[in-house]
């Protein structure tokens, strides 16, 4: 794999040749990250490219929100051969990193919104963890511009699910929020294969009303287990302002 920066002005395009593969996606990543941090903008022309691990694609998503993601910093795909354009779109990368057919074109719409926002957090097992959460959406709620009802009910919801994590699962959690066309999506991971068993509280009680406030504040929300622990997830229609 080489790769080479190339700067004009207002312009830094990364031009990656060679095979993308498990070995090479992290000299990939990190350039990409490393130009973001310096001008917070750029474009990726992938005509040199060649797909040889299909998962490694995933590389230009990953980088891009590691250096922050949109709207702090700005980067664009261009000139994808076909077999990268399909991986892209099998993948859904081209929904969180903009895919163009020049250069040029590019850096013409490098301001669009992605279609689809991911924004994650790792929470240590504290007793702030959930105030951590709510600054969390507090923020990309103001970045991403989404409606002021929308950011309570978020706030609301990604509280109780860390605070259940914490207090039940006893582990740190990663909260993750996702925004796209069809609604938005809270999930906070854990590393206990603990499963949240159904409880209804009597009205006397202080605790126990975690997941039954998000189940009337989602439209729909469940648990995927894993080997080393669990996700509960919750999702909710869009509602973005203007952009």
């Amino acid at each position: 794999m080489k790769e080479r920066t190339r700067t004009g002005p207002g312009r830094s395009t990364v031009v990656p040749r060679g095979e993308l593969s498990r070995r090479t996606e992290g000299q990939v990543a990190r350039e990409i990250v490393r130009v973001l941090g310096t001008v917070g903008r750029a474009v990726v022309d992938l005509a040199e490219l060649r797909l040889r691990h299909k998962p490694a694609i995933q590389v230009f998503a990953t980088a891009y929100q590691a250096a922050g993601g949109w709207p702090g910093v700005r980067l664009a795909l261009a000139r994808p051969g076909a077999t990268l354009g399909a991986a892209l779109r099998d993948q859904r990368v081209d929904e969180l990193v903009p895919v163009h057919g020049t250069v040029d074109e590019a850096y013409r719409r490098l301001d669009e919104r992605p279609v689809r926002l991911i924004r994650r957090i790792t929470l240590d097992r504290r007793r702030d963890a959930a105030a951590d959460a709510r600054r969390f959406i507090a923020e990309a709620g103001a970045d991403w511009r989404l409606s002021g009802g929308r950011v309570e009910t978020l706030l609301l919801t990604a509280s109780e699910l860390v605070t259940n994590a914490v207090v039940h699962a006893r582990t740190g959690v990663r909260l993750s929020l996702e925004v796209g066309p069809e609604g938005s999506r809270l999930a906070a991971r854990d590393g206990s294969r603990r499963l949240p068993r159904p409880y209804h509280p009597a009205p006397e009680d202080t605790n126990g009303r975690g997941l039954v406030i998000v189940s009337l504040l989602a439209t729909a929300w469940g648990v995927q287990p894993h080997s080393y622990g669990k996700t509960v997830w919750a999702t909710f229609p869009v509602d973005l302002a203007q952009v």
